[in-house]
């Protein structure tokens, strides 16, 4: 009978059910239905999960953020605007690509606007030229509600007139006002822009080893995690392809659940070897393709 996500919730007595695979009516379904998706998803990669991502990135931005649902790199990046191939770098070695500049200058009156219950300041000064993951140190400014702005920060979004600091502790912000005095000056490091040579993923964001000088639009081919079955998406690739994947995952996840050690290790060695072996026969999709190669 077809496997669906009405069919593995119902309860046990029923063909088809997660009770019924386990042998036990007092289960968390809908956990572990969801535990189990993610659970094959950590070691999963077919075609039915691979996908293209176009994305802009404007003038002096160095990064933007993953699309939903992020799980690894498929390949080199396509730079659309400009025609070229860009490879990625391992994160750690990012940093050490970038170059940066000293900088200093002035706000005018009352630059920064703070947000009820948000961490983010915003700073308005037109025309700075500065650009996202630079970093500045703010000294003179008078305290903006309850967040004193004399520190350290990472540039975050930016346009033209205005950036936006990123502050990672409390206090949050109580109420939303502009403030910050006649006072305040800053000095700190511009991350360079120009024309982008490579590229890594840190956290949840794709970042670059340098700004931007003008827009540019890529393509990215990645592995993207499937969206959860529920009520509304009842059945996928899992349940149509693969569906002893799918029902050794859920008798994993309900052992855990009844914290039933030995027959969680029995199902997740068994589920383990399924993939590995699903993997294997998913390359065939590639059966005749030409392979290039990439030159660092």
């Amino acid at each position: 009978m077809p496997m669906t996500f009405t069919s593995m919730l119902a309860p046990k007595g029923t063909s088809g059910s997660i009770a019924n695979w386990a042998g036990y009516s007092k289960l968390d379904l809908p956990v572990i239905l969801e535990e189990a998706q993610y659970l094959i998803y950590e070691m999963l990669r077919v075609r039915e999960m691979r996908t293209e991502w176009t994305f802009g990135v404007k003038v002096g931005y160095s990064g933007v953020a993953l699309p939903d649902r992020y799980l690894d790199p498929l390949g080199p990046l396509y730079d659309v605007t400009n025609g070229r191939k860009i490879l990625q770098t391992p994160q750690n070695d990012l940093q050490n690509l970038r170059s940066y500049e000293a900088v200093s200058g002035a706000f005018g009156t009352d630059p920064f606007s703070t947000s009820a219950g948000n961490p983010w300041v915003v700073v308005h000064k037109v025309g700075h030229d500065l650009t996202q993951s630079s970093t500045i140190t703010i000294s003179g400014s008078t305290p903006v509600d309850v967040i004193d702005i004399n520190s350290t920060y990472q540039i975050e979004p930016i346009d033209a007139d205005n950036f936006t600091l990123f502050r990672a502790g409390e206090p949050l912000a109580v109420t939303s006002v502009t403030g910050g005095g006649s006072s305040a000056t800053y000095t700190g490091n511009r991350l360079v822009n120009g024309m982008p040579s490579t590229w890594s993923i840190l956290g949840t964001g794709f970042w670059f080893d340098i700004a931007h000088t003008d827009p540019c639009v890529y393509k990215h081919n990645y592995y993207r995690r499937p969206q959860l079955l529920s009520a509304s998406n009842p059945n996928n690739f899992l349940t149509d392809r693969y569906p002893t994947l799918l029902r050794v995952a859920t008798q994993a996840a309900a052992a855990e659940f009844m914290e039933d050690d030995g027959k969680y290790q029995k199902h997740v060695a068994k589920l383990g070897a399924l993939i590995s072996s699903t993997i294997i026969t998913d390359d065939l999709s590639l059966r005749g393709a030409s392979f290039g190669t990439d030159t660092p």
